[in-house]
């Protein structure tokens, strides 16, 4: 590849491979709550692990006497009717409950994605299919459509060394895990708290309407089928809602064993890659920077810097941004983190007993990391030295609207999206609403109807 592979970067492929055989064996032995005998050599099923997609096969698991009396199947086909336009049957292959749950059970099993932060410096970008991670195809262009063809065709005739530059720099940025939010977010997950990002862990209520709604309980066939039909929306509600739960759950997993995972690195680095637009991000798409609230609180630079002068302020005002004070000039802001510092020192020595401050802000795990940031700076006797590693991230105010106002020199257009000098930031959507509500009214004067 043109650089030399660390050998701790060796180490870590050859262990993760062994790995792989690992995690099946550990997965085939919780066939010990089940049983271990195998009711057909011909019966078998498939189950994905790893870090690259392989898999392997176990036979059909026959389950503890105690428990069933019958073997029970890795995989069961059901039968249903849905409801869209019509009703209509499907057929659905899905991983039996009883299965599903033992799985979940064994904490030692762990499945992770293909693409996952990486513990070296990303393999350089060269060429457009050349660069990225060392031991999988990376491509640089992310397009499953067939105009993705074309623009992958002009991307391997085009001089991209400015791009691969950019890209390069980006990926060699170190990052580390915040094992504070980390061991947050751990204690949540064991104690089954649902707070802030953490989603419900239990599911609702699904009503069966064959078992509640019986036609002989009503007077009449039009109040049987009046109730038949709204249990059957609130059976089709809560199903949905379960779906969105589970998914929600399997989401916070995927992140919290990443981090997990990775808590212990020095430091860790993301490749980056371009969409159809020329927009760069990081290839591993479960956990990233560029993530929601939980990826971002869970996320440090793994070379700090020192706060400086005005590192402190900036550290404010982030937090204030986080809490929703997004609109008042900066020094209000400050303002605002100075006066609830007394709470700030509180949380931070006990984040789940003192949890309103930070619960209540519109980002409460990147509010939370910050209180850590903020407190650690003020405890150091000197913020303008202290080394810091919180990323503060700073959003734009509508860039497309900003490059056609510079290009344009539109100077209204300018300080609506913040460009020019201002006391407060401005608010382009809330300044479009202004004029049109202004336009309505004096049509409604005019006599309008549709004013």
């Amino acid at each position: 590849f043109g650089i030399e592979m660390p050998e701790k970067i060796r180490k870590d492929i050859q262990e993760t491979q062994q790995g792989i055989q690992e995690k099946a064996n550990k997965f085939l032995k919780t066939r010990n709550d089940l049983t271990s005998e195998p009711n057909s050599k011909d019966s078998t099923a498939h189950e994905e692990v790893g870090c690259e997609p392989k898999s392997f096969s176990f036979p059909m698991w026959s389950p503890a006497p105690v428990r069933h009396k019958q073997p029970i199947l890795v995989f069961e086909h059901k039968v249903a009717r849905e409801r869209t336009s019509k009703y209509k049957t499907r057929g659905k292959i899905r991983v039996n409950p009883v299965v599903r749950q033992v799985v979940e059970q064994v904490q030692a099993l762990a499945y992770f994605p293909k693409w996952l932060p990486m513990v070296c410096p990303p393999r350089p970008w060269e060429t457009a299919e050349k660069g990225g991670y060392y031991t999988c195809n990376s491509k640089l262009l992310r397009s499953k459509h067939e105009s993705g063809q074309i623009q992958r065709s002009c991307v391997r005739e085009a001089d991209l060394s400015k791009l691969f530059e950019g890209l390069n720099a980006m990926g060699r940025t170190p990052w580390r895990i915040n094992t504070r939010v980390l061991d947050v977010v751990n204690k949540l997950v064991e104690t089954r708290e649902s707070i802030a990002d953490i989603p419900e862990f239990d599911d609702v209520d699904v009503p069966n309407p064959k078992k509640t709604i019986k036609k002989e309980d009503f007077e009449n066939d039009q109040e049987y089928k009046k109730n038949l039909r709204r249990c059957r929306i609130e059976e089709k509600r809560a199903l949905n809602e379960n779906r969105n739960r589970h998914s929600l759950r399997c989401n916070l997993m995927l992140k919290r064993d990443i981090a997990n995972r990775f808590r212990d690195e020095k430091s860790m680095y993301f490749p980056f890659n371009i969409d159809f637009r020329g927009r760069t991000y990081p290839i591993p798409p479960n956990f990233n920077h560029l993530g929601g609230d939980l990826d971002r609180a869970l996320l440090l630079f793994a070379n700090p810097k020192p706060l400086g002068d005005k590192g402190l302020d900036w550290l404010m005002v982030h937090l204030s941004n986080l809490c929703g004070n997004d609109k008042v000039p900066f020094k209000e802001r400050i303002e605002f983190t100075s006066d609830h510092l007394p709470e700030i020192r509180k949380l931070v020595k006990d984040p789940l007993e003192h949890r309103d401050f930070w619960l209540g802000a519109d980002d409460p795990f990147q509010a939370l990391a910050t209180c850590y940031e903020i407190m650690e700076a003020i405890d150091s006797g000197d913020p303008t030295t202290y080394l810091s590693s919180l990323p503060t991230h700073q959003d734009g105010s509508c860039n497309g609207l900003q490059h056609y106002a510079a290009l344009g020199r539109d100077e209204f257009g300018g300080s609506s999206v913040n460009l020019t000098p201002s006391d407060r930031p401005q608010d382009v959507y809330s300044a479009v609403l202004k004029l049109v509500l202004e336009k309505i009214d004096k049509e409604a004067e005019e006599g309008s109807e549709i004013a």
